[in-house]
């Protein structure tokens, strides 16, 4: 059975799938995903329409991660 079917905890190798993936879109490796990296996940199977859309926060609360870690 694949690790990847298991949805009751958060593993390792879930983990390492993610990242890499991540790796391998940020393509200068400065650990961000700006929208140029975005385009090319699943061969370009997102449009420059969705990506703006995920860029644009769209349904997003008003608050950071810092917000988040402060309360």
């Amino acid at each position: 059975m694949s690790f990847l079917l298991i949805f009751r905890y958060f593993s390792y190798e879930h983990f390492y799938v993610i990242y890499c993936k991540f790796w391998e879109l940020d393509g200068d490796h400065d650990c961000f995903i700006d929208k140029d990296n975005l385009i090319k996940y699943g061969n370009n199977a997102l449009t420059y329409r969705i990506v703006d859309r995920i860029f644009s926060q769209v349904g997003s609360q008003n608050c950071s991660c810092l917000d988040l870690l402060k309360s």
